[in-house]
């Protein structure tokens, strides 16, 4: 959330996808709980979109430069709104 919040002035995206089967009504509880207000809520329930990027464990993060093309990948959790990363992300996506 924080970091999208960071990176919405430059046109980046941030897709959290959610892949629990409750759907919807899971996730925006989640969401209500931490206060999360600048990621929009993305479901795959059936996984379609980890099985498309090849994700073998979750989280799994992608980044994709504005060409559509894979630059970087991640399997674990991540400080993502830490300024080493954030500026990584900047620097990859272009």
């Amino acid at each position: 959330d924080r970091l999208q919040a960071m990176l919405r002035a430059e046109r980046i995206a941030v897709l959290a996808l959610s892949s629990d089967r409750g759907g919807r009504a899971q996730v925006e509880p989640f969401y209500q709980r931490l206060g999360l207000k600048e990621l929009a809520i993305w479901l795959d329930p059936r996984g379609a979109a980890a099985r498309a990027l090849g994700a073998r464990g979750l989280p799994t993060t992608v980044i994709i430069d504005r060409a559509g093309r894979e630059v970087a990948r991640l399997e674990g959790e991540a400080a993502w709104d830490a300024p080493e990363l954030v500026a990584a992300v900047r620097r990859l996506v272009g």
